[in-house]
């Protein structure tokens, strides 16, 4: 199985898969590694974290992604001063989407044969509610949600890496 083994890799496909499932799942708007410029509410942002490896087998990493998912639920005004059930429940369908047998291993469709599994497993570790401060003053309501993915890759790349 060709599992990915790099941090752009996973980026990538979750970009994919919240670009091609984020309305449905209640956003106006995507964002990629923390944009400055949210134009629309509710909105999502993707970022990479830290990528752990240990020895996993004879000539094996074991490969552990991290993703942060910032769900930015509404800018804080007088009428949307607390966290709302509705905040909650759009966090809940993110959790849910990427619990699905598909996301778990971030299935790939569109690659034939065998490799269309990408990780071994993937799974929401951390579900942590905020408030976030905007540089341009004012605040918005948040849900970071922290997703780990585990893989495994030979010590050797690829050719052409």
């Amino acid at each position: 199985m060709a599992y990915y083994t790099r941090p752009e890799e996973v980026h990538k496909r979750f970009i994919e898969e919240f670009n091609a499932n984020g309305a449905r799942l209640g956003f106006a708007y995507i964002a990629v590694q923390q944009e400055n410029l949210i134009t629309e509410y509710p909105a999502l942002d993707l970022s990479s974290g830290p990528v752990l490896r240990d020895i996993q087998t004879t000539h094996q990493f074991g490969v552990l992604f991290e993703m942060s998912i910032w769900v930015y639920h509404a800018k804080i005004e007088s009428t949307h001063a607390r966290r709302s059930i509705e905040d909650m429940e759009l966090a809940t369908r993110v959790v849910n989407f990427l619990h699905t047998p598909n996301m778990r291993v971030l299935l790939d469709p569109s690659d034939p044969g065998p490799n269309q599994q990408k990780i071994i497993f993937g799974y929401v570790t951390q579900e942590l509610p905020g408030i976030i401060g905007r540089e341009r003053g004012g605040s918005i309501m948040t849900t970071r949600l922290v997703w780990n993915g585990q893989s495994e890759g030979n010590f050797d790349p690829p050719s052409g890496s």
